[in-house]
Formats: C-alpha cells, structure tokens, sequence
C-alpha cells in the first residue's frame, strides 16, 4: 500500500469521528464552513485528493475541535 493511501484513510478516520463526536452532520458542517455538503463528502472521502491544511483546520474548528502542527 503505498503512502498517499494510508495518509487518506487517517485523515477519513479523522474527520467523521470529529464531526460524529460533536454530534453533527455533513450539512451542518458544510454551513459553518460555508461551502456544500457535497464539498464535505468528498473532503471526508479519499476523492478529494490534494488538501490544503487550512481546509483541514476550518473543518476541525466546525467541529469545535484545534488543530496543531508540533515539531519536536
């Protein structure tokens, strides 16, 4: 399995089990980020392909969670 595919299925992990922990839906996310449900269904999916990390932080702060990169 190669590397992109692994990174794809973390970040799939990651996201619904944030938006399901704060107990909200596709679409209710969708209009905190202001963009289309369909927009967070194939940003929860491995069809988004290339993402930007500020997608991946306004998506986590829709669900009320912080995103932080450490370098130790």
């Amino acid at each position: 399995m190669c590397y992109e595919y692994f990174t794809c299925l973390f970040r799939q992990k990651a996201l619904i089990a944030a938006r399901i922990e704060a107990g909200l839906s596709q679409a209710k996310i969708a209009s905190i980020m202001k963009v289309s449900q369909s927009s967070v269904a194939r940003f929860e999916s491995c069809e988004f392909g290339d993402f930007k990390f500020s997608t991946f932080e306004k998506y986590l702060h829709a669900c009320g969670k912080d995103f932080a990169i450490t370098l130790k």
